[in-house]
């Protein structure tokens, strides 16, 4: 089967690591005040009608780096090795350097990078990530999946992550830092 199974393989990979993110981040705003635009949570990026995304030349392309950084300091990802001791075939480097690193080619309706999906991925690997939207149905995100489901993650990363939203989500930060001290001290 070859390429064309590999490029499959890898597309679903990366759609349940962008899947979990992004129900990582619905968890906290149905146990926060409910649906609100992820832009709340992981800050505004670039428009593509601004400067920044439709740079010309390499003065522009380093303005869209440093935008691009900007925005992952505000999410607070590290793209860091913080999980050196993980076994090699715990996950799918290919699908890894995808998320973290971003795809070849800019598209109309997905960020380049994803650092969130890409730190959780390489934590829990395909059989964990497989299992656990195998044990729970994401969607609709109601208050009890919320709390199944964040508490099903490792506590480390959920509480990184409820941090620096409660930092971008500045009219959310009181229920955020209650959802924080809710979470359950051991993974």
């Amino acid at each position: 089967f070859g390429i064309p199974s590999h490029n499959l393989q890898v597309g679903r990979k990366y759609v349940g690591a962008k899947l979990l993110s992004l129900s990582v981040l619905s968890a906290i705003a149905e146990l926060t005040g409910g649906d609100a635009p992820i832009s709340l949570f992981m800050g505004d990026l670039p428009s593509r009608h601004s400067s920044i995304s439709a740079p010309v030349g390499q003065a522009g392309k380093e303005e869209k780096r440093k935008s691009i950084t900007r925005s992952l300091e505000i999410q607070g990802i590290e793209l860091e090795d913080s999980n050196s001791n993980l076994a090699e075939d715990h996950y799918d480097e290919d699908v890894y350097e995808v998320l973290a690193k971003g795809r070849r080619t800019e598209t109309s309706f997905d960020v380049r990078q994803s650092p969130l999906a890409a730190n959780f991925y390489r934590v829990l690997g395909d059989d964990e990530l497989k299992s656990i939207f195998t044990d729970i149905k994401v969607h609709p995100m109601t208050p009890e999946v919320a709390w199944t489901f964040l508490k099903r993650l490792p506590r480390d990363i959920v509480r990184d992550v409820i941090k620096n939203v409660s930092h971008t989500a500045i009219s959310r930060t009181d229920k955020i830092l209650k959802l924080l001290h809710g979470l359950p001290v051991s993974s």
